[in-house]
């Protein structure tokens, strides 16, 4: 049976963007997709909050996560005008089989959207038929906030553990 596992995060300082990215691992050469459910929570300082449900797809095929195999949680550098956070929790699992498939029976279409960027998607939870138990799922969680800066090359997030 394939194995999915992912990464430590490894900060990132990108042209118009900083954060952190893992890498996605799945042993074997199988077939099929990654799924992966997105709580995304943005707080601007004097802002409602900006909240984005979704899950997000990458294809396995032979083994090789695609497009590429890396998972971004970033901020965008516009933001470095005020004091904010973001705070997001993902469960993320491997479902074995025909990349289409899978792609039609999820409700994903090849779409990406202003959060998961590249990648095909959909708003909110893939069928509950998709999703194995909670127990079986790669649940993580990722926290960052930051301070006014005077720039965006000043602009310097703290990532909590």
């Amino acid at each position: 049976m394939p194995v999915l596992s992912v990464s430590s995060f490894k900060t990132v300082n990108r042209v118009h963007d900083v954060g952190q990215v893992a890498t996605w691992k799945i042993n074997g050469t199988k077939n099929g997709a990654i799924l992966q459910y997105v709580e995304h929570r943005t707080y601007i300082k004097g802002s409602r909050p900006e909240v984005h449900n979704f899950t997000e797809v990458w294809r396995v095929k032979n083994g090789k996560v695609l497009p590429v195999s890396s998972d971004w949680f970033l901020i965008p550098k516009q933001y470095y005008r005020t004091s904010g956070r973001v705070n997001i929790r993902a469960q993320a699992w491997f479902l074995e089989g025909n990349f289409a498939d899978i792609m039609h029976l999820a409700g994903i279409d090849d779409s990406d959207s202003e959060v998961s960027g590249m990648l095909a998607s959909r708003l909110g939870k893939a069928p509950r038929k998709l999703r194995p138990p909670v127990s079986e799922m790669i649940a993580r969680r990722w926290r960052a906030k930051w301070y006014r800066s005077r720039s965006k090359a000043t602009f310097a997030p703290f990532y909590e553990k």
